[in-house]
């Protein structure tokens, strides 16, 4: 083999190793003012409680190869979501663990498109009141043609794509029918 084909397929193979050695974190959640006026117009002063949130859905966080769609402090995609809603209540101060209403969720469907710049979750929300709703929320953000900037872009996309998940739930109109006891 040549030294010139050496040269070739080592530049190649690091290459290959510089570009799949990137991680798109996405930010932590962060409250949203339309969701704080919504949680207290619709709950009022009923306190409710948030219990576990699973995933029924597969997500690949695999970013165009470039690397992985990674959430903060290693939290589990429904982690963030099921804390999301939480923090939500929380500051709304209409949060207590120990109420007689505890929401659970299910995420039914969780994906994005780093080329149509898109998140898009199914969620299921089940109260301890026996009731459950589905909400889908589709939420679309700004691409680019780069692998690394569509996929930096995706990882930014993913917080307030939660908020407006957790907006879309919670203006729901059966939402109420979680909250009666």
């Amino acid at each position: 083999m040549s030294m010139n084909k050496i040269k070739y397929i080592a530049c190649l193979v690091l290459i290959f190793a510089l570009v799949g050695c990137d991680s798109f974190v996405a930010a932590p959640y962060s409250i949203s003012a339309n969701n704080d006026v919504a949680l207290k117009s619709t709950l009022g002063t009923t306190r409710v409680g948030v219990g576990t949130f699973t995933m029924a859905a597969k997500l690949d966080p695999s970013c165009r190869l470039a690397g992985p769609i990674q959430l903060p402090n290693d939290l589990t995609f429904e982690e963030y979501i099921q804390n999301s809603f939480a923090d939500e209540l929380k500051v709304a101060g209409l949060y207590d663990q120990n109420a007689p209403i505890m929401l659970q969720g299910v995420i039914d469907d969780i994906r994005f498109s780093t080329t149509a710049g898109t998140w898009d979750f199914g969620l299921t929300l089940k109260s301890s009141n026996g009731k459950s709703i589905k909400v889908v929320e589709h939420y679309d953000f700004h691409t680019s043609f780069t692998a690394v900037s569509a996929c930096h872009n995706t990882a930014d996309a993913f917080q307030p794509a939660v908020q407006a998940l957790v907006g879309t739930t919670i203006t729901a109109p059966d939402f109420q029918s979680l909250l009666q006891k």
